[in-house]
């Protein structure tokens, strides 16, 4: 299974791409911005999208949902 973890931030936000069958993270920064997220995803293609509640949270969920990945939001 592969995860996908975001932190938003307002400008940039950090992902980290685990493959449980590794063990392995990847981390990468990227702009705070549909077209960067999107691209993020269809490169990494993760089974689980997780990111934290936060003031933009509701359009990246919204972003993950519309193109066909489940999402997990933390609080």
């Amino acid at each position: 299974m592969k995860i996908l973890a975001i932190d938003l931030g307002k400008y940039n936000s950090v992902a980290c791409q685990l493959d449980i069958s590794s063990n392995q993270p990847e981390y990468e920064t990227i702009g705070t911005h549909r077209y960067y997220i999107e691209q993020l995803l269809t490169k990494t293609q993760p089974e689980l999208v997780v990111m934290e509640t936060c003031s933009i949270t509701v359009w990246v969920h919204d972003l993950c949902m519309s193109l066909g990945y489940r999402v997990l939001v933390a609080n």
